[in-house]
């Protein structure tokens, strides 16, 4: 048998908009049921998740029409048995961004380098871009643009299997 725990090693995925929380349960058949909870930082009241369910012991789920540039927390806890669970995880923080109103690069690089970008973050779905210096796709890489534009010149180079959405 097996105690019941909290799951461990919570990640986040963060974009201006929405959050990927992730977590991981060191037992990977042991469990699929969790219920998370979150809440802006410094505010009493937890919007709670329940009935989430993970994959070989590790799950996620997206967090969506969050606030812009605004520090959450959260919390995840293992549904063992209909009258047993864990106790919630400690408590992780994340910031979604803020709008970018100007992305562009502001030098040569990988285009899932962060520094390569004006907004010090990768462009998302909804970004317009300009590219001001030559940038590359890594290989199997996906990028996501709403509009791209090019400096006299400049370019996107891909990577075997890499590929841009732009306008989706």
């Amino acid at each position: 048998t097996y105690a019941c725990l909290a799951p461990a090693q919570l990640v986040n995925a963060i974009t201006t908009p929405s959050a990927r929380l992730n977590w991981y349960y060191g037992f990977a058949n042991a469990t699929t049921r969790y219920e998370a909870r979150y809440r802006v930082t410094g505010t009493t009241s937890w919007t709670v998740l329940t009935n989430l369910t993970s994959t070989n012991g590790s799950g996620y789920f997206d967090l969506t029409n969050l606030s812009v540039n605004t520090q959450y927390e959260w919390q995840v806890k293992t549904i063992c048995t209909e009258t047993e669970s864990s106790d919630y995880s400690a408590i992780t923080t994340f910031q979604t961004l803020a709008p970018c109103s100007s992305m562009y690069t502001v030098k040569a690089g990988d285009w899932s380098d962060p520094t390569v970008w004006s907004c010090n973050r990768i462009p998302i779905s909804s970004d317009t871009v300009q590219i001001k210096h030559a940038v590359t796709l890594p290989v199997s890489y996906v990028a996501n643009a709403l509009q791209m534009r090019f400096d006299s010149g400049q370019q996107v180079r891909y990577s075997a299997n890499s590929s841009l959405r732009v306008g989706f």
